[in-house]
């Protein structure tokens, strides 16, 4: 009776796999199966060589696509990786460190055991990779506990840098110290206008279920403060004390955003915020 292709493919499999074992036991390169294969590997140093070569030039070319240098998945951020191979290497990285310094940590962890958020839990910023300030990095609740599973909280680059290994406990006399002694001082009614302004435009957003996030551009000058997201679209909003113009650098990025037929408004009042809130249908 005839061979099928799938069974012909199983044979060939199990013949491929079991000459491999025989070159492994014999300490020959399974690839040229001539040559003795290096210490510790399968192949022989010529071998590993061209592997290397070749491994590299695949990265190369997968790069160069905006594909991760792992796998084919598009590349997030900084246009290395995909999303999942980010993660693992973030958290190779961190029982790295903790090997390094002496602290406790679970040598079975995997990325998939961490809850990987959308928003940064400290300042409800939303978490991008396109930005050094909005990475995800993981966090130690707890410094001294090191890296185990419940100890671990994913947070923004930026809140994670600001906490360091302080407690929650010394997190919470600062705040409430830094709290105290600016109401003592009156620096609150000191705020500007500006700052106002903007506080209360992001209250009045997020209590309609709206989002009005901060953003910045990579390396430039002049974007606005805020992006207005709603269910009938999105607008940039840069907001000013009342009667102020934007600065000129300002203006010149509204009017680049503007060619590309997004909206940029400015906004010196709550009542001119409240237009664009309808606008975007909040």
């Amino acid at each position: 009776m005839a061979q099928t292709k799938e069974e012909k493919r199983k044979k060939d499999r199990e013949r491929s796999r079991k000459k491999r074992a025989k070159l492994e036991a014999a300490g020959i390169c399974i690839n040229c199966c001539t040559r003795p294969a290096a210490e510790g590997c399968k192949q022989c140093p010529p071998c590993l060589d061209k592997l290397r070569t070749r491994n590299a030039a695949r990265k190369k070319r997968r790069r160069a696509a905006g594909r991760c240098a792992e796998c084919e998945k598009p590349a997030v951020g900084d246009g290395v990786q995909c999303e999942e191979h980010a993660r693992r290497r973030q958290v190779k990285g961190a029982t790295g460190r903790a090997r390094e310094n002496n602290l406790p940590y679970d040598p079975d962890l995997k990325h998939t055991d961490l809850h990987w958020p959308c928003r940064c839990p400290y300042c409800d910023v939303l978490l991008d990779r396109g930005c050094v300030k909005t990475t995800p990095s993981i966090d130690r609740i707890i410094p001294d506990l090191g890296y185990v599973v419940p100890n671990l909280v994913v947070a923004c680059n930026e809140c994670n840098m600001r906490k360091k290994d302080a407690t929650a406990e010394q997190l919470y006399y600062q705040a409430d110290y830094l709290h105290e002694l600016a109401k003592s001082r009156g620096l609150y009614e000191m705020a500007g206008p500006e700052v106002k302004i903007e506080r209360a435009c992001v209250k009045r957003t997020r209590d309609l279920g709206g989002a009005l996030e901060k953003i910045a551009f990579r390396g430039r000058k002049g974007a606005p403060d805020r992006q207005l997201f709603g269910p009938k679209g999105m607008i940039f909003v840069e907001f000013k004390a009342p009667g102020c113009a934007p600065d000129p650098h300002q203006e010149l990025v509204h009017r680049e955003i503007r060619s590309w037929g997004v909206r940029v408004e400015v906004v010196d009042s709550v009542e001119r915020f409240e237009r664009l809130l309808r606008d975007v249908g909040l």
